[in-house]
């Protein structure tokens, strides 16, 4: 493949990430201002994307189209994230009357992989949206990773995230097996996460639980919330062949 063909799948894949949920549906200008692309390089590329069903449009604006629900299928298929996984997270969810989250370890990243929520519930926070890309440092879940992460990765692309990670924290999060924070990524959001472990005993994926600060105190989270989530988490782990992962 030549390095101009290379530079429209990235430009086009460029095109398909600006269309997340906090922005469904822009029109032609707003994503060249958003990718850094010329407005004719972006008609021609959603020109492809809309003819492969990768987009569609609607008036003047552009919306992610149904083949990327393949692609979505095809990442849970791959890595084995089934619907027993998502019944798990719903019933957490229910149980503890607010969102949560599971999400692995894709560098300095964490992405999320699947969500559950609380329909009924008295309060709900929503989780994050499925394939959402935080900084690994600035969530409860991410920190978790990144700990554990230290015993066993020598990888030189986290080295600039595990130094800058606070070693003391570090030790005392494998310690206690789970991490903590309030107001870390959104202000009057408490988290707190598990680690969920494949067959080996190797952690492969982080499970949290994301709370209003005001409603659900940091005791209740580390204490009540904390056994259902353990709880939750092991359940993950009997499911078989369950092995979450950001990449292939």
């Amino acid at each position: 493949m030549s390095d101009e063909s290379v530079q429209s799948v990235e430009r086009a894949i460029s095109l398909l990430l600006a269309l997340d949920a906090r922005s469904p549906s822009l029109d032609a200008g707003t994503l060249s201002t958003r990718t850094g692309l010329s407005r004719s390089t972006v008609y021609r590329l959603l020109g492809t994307l809309e003819r492969t069903g990768m987009v569609r449009k609607r008036g003047t604006r552009f919306e992610l189209g149904q083949q990327v629900l393949k692609l979505a299928g095809g990442f849970r298929a791959a890595n084995q994230i089934s619907v027993q996984a998502k019944a798990v997270l719903d019933e957490l969810a229910q149980q503890v009357q607010t969102g949560v989250t599971l999400a692995v370890l894709d560098g300095e990243v964490v992405v999320t992989v699947e969500t559950g929520n609380a329909p009924n519930g008295h309060y709900v926070l929503q989780p994050h949206e499925l394939g959402r890309r935080i900084p690994a440092s600035a969530t409860s879940v991410g920190r978790m990773l990144l700990a554990f992460q230290e015993t066993t990765s020598t990888d030189e692309s986290t080295s600039s995230t595990i130094d800058d990670h606070n070693s003391h924290a570090s030790e005392q999060i494998r310690r206690q097996g789970f991490a903590l924070t309030s107001g870390l990524l959104e202000a009057g959001v408490r988290t707190i996460a598990v680690p969920v472990f494949d067959e080996a005993g190797t952690v492969v994926a982080g499970l949290g639980i994301l709370a209003d600060a005001n409603r659900t105190s940091a005791e209740q989270l580390a204490g009540d919330h904390l056994v259902k989530l353990r709880a939750a988490a092991d359940r993950l782990t009997q499911l078989a062949n369950w092995q979450p992962s950001a990449t292939n």
